[in-house]
């Protein structure tokens, strides 16, 4: 599997996963988000929440990004340091 990191905005990041599954980029978001668990910003603890999206041939640009984004922002208001998925 062969990632490509994207920036998207101030804090925000893209990681697309060409040919993972669903399943996959879910545990491959969760072992980043692990790794970095133990490091510290300026005595701040490094936390990441995720949008995780499968992609679907329908989908452009647009509303695979606004899918994305609002499971981004379900992970932010459920708490942060989490993973949420897409509904659809």
């Amino acid at each position: 599997m062969r990632e490509r990191l994207y920036r998207v905005g101030g804090e925000e990041f893209m990681i697309v996963y060409p040919n993972a599954t669903l399943q996959e980029a879910l545990f491959a978001c969760e072992q980043i988000r692990q790794s970095l668990k133990k490091y510290q910003i300026h005595g701040e603890n490094i936390t990441l929440s995720f949008g995780v999206c499968r992609y679907n041939p329908k989908d452009d640009y647009g509303s695979l990004y606004k899918k994305v984004d609002d499971a981004l922002y379900l992970a932010k208001e459920r708490g942060r340091d989490r993973i949420e998925q897409c509904n659809a």
